[in-house]
């Protein structure tokens, strides 16, 4: 439920979030006045799609998300019951959700353009003092009040494997992505895992990251950026081959 999203944590932490102008913030209230439709579960975050299908709402999963196939092995199954997983799934939820917050947090100031991301509320100076009206997967609505709810609000994109699936001439997807992971990389970001068809996608013209759960800063990186650029490529290459 909508509600279990709410977190004592966006009323304590110290996650430093760039803020925005009167006028910007009143652009994002009334983007927010709109219902918002159940999108789609991830690890991280549950998604909702605006009516006007322009934007995504994306609020903070309490705990990591199981997979389905979790409870068709027996030996996972057994793994979910020990004080292990216990300890890892409740009592380090604080720590896993500040990680995601931190992240976010840097995508927004460092590459906001690139992340198509819109606003984040992640500590008392972001609040937004209305409510979404939200509907959920079942069809249930809900009025969830935002100021004690962790949430992103980014543009919606056409996802990368649809784009490229429709494509007769990919090469300008190509080169618009490299783009993307070029100007992440001379900002000494990374990401260890490069799911082209899930977390990547196209605003017009534009590349976007639309999941930066994972992103992470790396000197190495931020020293030799087309070496990141040339291994991510590599990357992509072999999964847009095992497709083929």
């Amino acid at each position: 439920k909508p509600d279990e999203f709410s977190s004592h944590l966006v009323l304590e932490n110290h996650v430093f979030v760039p803020l925005l102008s009167a006028e910007e913030k009143k652009e994002i209230q009334h983007i927010l006045s709109q219902p918002f439709t159940h999108l789609g579960l991830g690890k991280q975050m549950t998604a909702y799609e605006s009516e006007d299908k322009q934007y995504v709402l994306k609020l903070f999963n309490p705990r990591a998300r199981l997979k389905d196939k979790s409870f068709q092995d027996l030996k996972h199954m057994k793994s979910l019951c020990t004080m292990k997983w216990f300890s890892s799934a409740y009592f380090k939820r604080k720590e896993r959700l500040l990680k995601i917050f931190n992240r976010h947090a840097m995508a927004f100031s460092k590459m906001k353009e690139e992340a198509g991301l819109l606003y984040v509320h992640l500590n008392p100076f972001t609040a937004i003092d209305q409510s979404a009206h939200i509907i959920d997967k079942d069809g249930t609505q809900y009025d969830v009040h935002l100021k004690n709810v962790p949430f992103v609000l980014q543009r919606k994109v056409e996802l990368a494997g649809a784009r490229l699936a429709r494509e007769q001439n990919p090469e300008a997807c190509y080169a618009q992505m490299r783009e993307l992971f070029t100007i992440r990389a001379k900002l000494g970001f990374t990401d260890r895992i490069q799911t082209l068809h899930n977390n990547y996608g196209f605003y017009g013209d534009k590349a976007i990251q639309i999941d930066v759960g994972r992103i992470n800063f790396s000197q190495d990186v931020l020293n030799n950026p087309e070496l990141e650029v040339d291994r991510i490529m590599t990357s992509i290459n072999r999964q847009l081959s095992s497709r083929r």
